[in-house]
C-alpha cells in the first residue's frame, strides 16, 4: 500500500480518467444555503459491474446524497 501526499488538484485529474465513482455527500443547511459537511469519494480497481443506487434524504437542515457518477462529473 502506497502512502504519502496529493493535491486535490492531482485528485481531481484523477477522477476524471475512471469510469465511475461512487459518492456519498452529507449537507447541511445554513441561512438557507447547503453546505458540504462530508463527502466520500470511491474509485474501486475495477469497474462494478452496475451502478450504484442512488438516494437522496431530505430532512430539511440536514441531506443524506449517494450514487454513481462519471469520473468527469466527479472532477468538475
Amino acid at each position: 500500500m502506497e502512502r504519502g501526499n496529493i493535491s486535490v488538484t492531482d485528485i481531481a485529474t484523477l477522477l476524471g480518467t475512471e469510469e465511475q465513482v461512487t459518492y456519498r455527500i452529507v449537507l447541511t443547511s445554513k441561512d438557507g444555503n447547503w453546505l458540504v459537511h462530508s463527502m466520500v469519494l470511491e474509485v474501486l480497481p475495477q469497474p462494478s459491474m452496475g451502478w450504484a443506487p442512488s438516494f437522496i434524504y431530505d430532512y430539511g437542515r440536514a441531506a443524506f446524497l449517494g450514487g454513481t457518477i462519471p469520473g468527469g462529473v466527479a472532477q468538475s
